[in-house]
């Protein structure tokens, strides 16, 4: 999957960071690190609408092209991670896996949306986020993943649950929301290298290979 990430040619230290680029096949999905081509009207549109965007606890933007380019050209695939999921058949982008490592502690900050509604009550997240968090175990050598999601998210909690997250504890009023007013309590998820459960259809294989 080589030319999926062919078109990042910038140096960070020694490595191409083409070199340093997720590429993952899953049974039914893609999963591959944004580059700035994939900019789109749609994505645009993701970011803009507050109801997509409450859930990753983050304000609706309306950003130019330029600006959605430049924000997906500051992850860098070492410690900032933006990866898109895509169906197998057309390779249509409908949904954002983004990770924040912290190299000190060795865990991963995962963060997620589904923008596309065809792709929603699928078992599109569980899939892909099982594919990415074991490539980031087994490959990229992390030992913990967090989430945090807002109380009240069931689907996002059920998801996570079924992968294997246990709720590890409540931040109160942690957040401000950015519909309407007040704060929200947030639930911290962890996820510990061993403990992932992965979906039946990814279970006789090794999704964390990149490009396999």
């Amino acid at each position: 999957m080589d030319t999926f990430s062919s078109s990042l040619n910038f140096q960070i230290g020694h490595q191409e960071t083409r070199d340093l680029a997720i590429a993952i096949n899953t049974d039914r999905f893609l999963l591959r690190s944004l580059v700035p081509s994939d900019t789109s009207e749609q994505f645009l549109s993701w970011i803009a609408d507050p109801e997509v965007m409450s859930p990753l606890n983050m304000p609706a933007r309306h950003f130019t092209v330029g600006q959605l380019q430049a924000y997906i050209t500051g992850f860098d695939n070492q410690t900032r991670y933006l990866v898109g999921m895509f169906g197998k058949r057309d390779e249509t982008l409908f949904g954002i896996l983004s990770m924040d490592i912290n190299t000190t502690h060795s865990f991963g900050k995962m963060s997620f949306l589904i923008g596309h509604p065809d792709y929603k009550r699928i078992g599109a997240f569980r899939e892909t986020a099982a594919g990415l968090i074991s490539h980031m175990f087994e490959v990229r050598g992390l030992e913990k993943i967090i989430v945090h999601v807002n109380a009240g998210n069931e689907p996002s909690m059920r998801a996570l649950e079924a992968l294997g997250f246990t709720n590890e504890g409540t931040l109160r009023s942690h957040v401000r929301s950015f519909i309407g007013e007040g704060r929200h309590d947030q639930h911290h998820y962890g996820l510990l290298k061993g403990e992932l459960r992965l979906p039946a259809q990814l279970s006789s294989r090794d999704p964390s290979r990149s490009g396999s």
